[in-house]
């Protein structure tokens, strides 16, 4: 059998190898040849789309998160058949330990319901990706806590259980998730996730340069501003977009001391690709503070830290 961890974020699906947008164009017939790889799967024709899936805070509601997870689940196939790891055998499924993610305030109310999503009651599931024929079945599905197995994969590195308080911050896709370690577990009272993540970012930065300027912005538009790549915006529309990206931190990082939390004496660790988009950013405001932050710099940190949880849990 196979280990596959997908998180499913708000923004984007990552693996731990791969990751690609939350959305999805369907289609009835085979589209004509394209360089994305097609997924097909009960009569339907799936590719990636840049178009995200507006945010769900139960993901179980449609089949959209079944079929994105289903894609990363075949991109991990496809990439260890061509490392030689896998090889399929005609008409013999692969059981496939299929390891989920869902945000701290969030898991123990939909755990249950979530790895029931992913379970379902049929014994084989037959795909196609790549133009490739494949069967599976899920042996089993284990959900983990998003933004505590990121600091998981990375805690030995930063001797985390040597720390008698670290906050973990993940500003995700539509979520910031937050939660208290306390010598390196999980203190079970001082967690929440909060709609502060960078999507609604993007739509505060839409607005106001659609009211102000009477321009129309896509996220690709923002992120370049934000990363500082070439963007052939002028400098009137940069400034705007840098301002209300400083706001947002100003105002996220502000919350904390309301909840009780003070950044001066505990170590903060940001996770996710929304710390990691807005670094520079966090490192301008951070000089308020006088407490020590790190930002992991990996977006597959919380795919494979489920993969790392479920390896120590599973160790004979």
């Amino acid at each position: 059998y196979m280990v596959i961890s997908v998180d499913t974020g708000n923004k984007q699906i990552k693996t731990e190898h791969f990751v690609f947008q939350s959305g999805l164009n369907v289609m009835e017939i085979m589209p004509p040849k394209i360089d994305t790889k097609v997924l097909e799967y009960k009569g339907k024709f799936y590719t990636p789309s840049n178009r995200r899936i507006a945010y769900m805070k139960d993901k179980t509601l449609d089949e959209r998160y079944y079929i994105l997870t289903l894609m990363g689940v075949a991109r991990e196939l496809e990439d260890r058949l061509n490392r030689g790891i896998y090889r399929p055998v005609p008409n013999r499924p692969v059981g496939v330990e299929l390891l989920v993610g869902l945000p701290p305030a969030d898991f123990s109310g939909l755990y249950e319901k979530f790895e029931n999503y992913f379970r379902r009651e049929e014994e084989q599931v037959s795909f196609r990706y790549g133009g490739r024929e494949y069967l599976i079945c899920y042996r089993d599905v284990v959900s983990y806590i998003q933004a505590y197995a990121a600091a998981v994969m990375y805690s030995k590195d930063m001797k985390l259980r040597q720390l008698a308080k670290v906050l973990i911050v993940d500003i995700g896709g539509f979520t910031l998730d937050y939660l208290l370690l306390r010598y390196g577990e999980p203190d079970t009272e001082i967690f929440d996730s909060l709609e502060k993540g960078v999507i609604p970012l993007y739509n505060e930065i839409r607005n106001r340069v659609r009211k102000q300027l009477d321009i129309l912005l896509e996220d690709s538009d923002i992120d370049l501003v934000i990363r500082e790549k070439n963007s052939p915006l002028s400098a009137e529309i940069k400034d705007l977009i840098r301002s209300v990206v400083n706001e947002y931190v100003v105002n996220t990082l502000g919350i904390f001391r309301e909840i009780g939390i003070d950044f001066n004496s505990i170590t903060t660790i940001f996770v996710g690709g929304g710390s990691m988009l807005l670094a520079d950013v966090i490192k301008e405001v951070w000089i308020r503070y006088r407490g020590e932050y790190h930002i992991i710099d990996d977006p597959l940190a919380n795919a494979k830290g489920y993969k790392k949880l479920y390896l120590a849990d599973h160790a004979y």
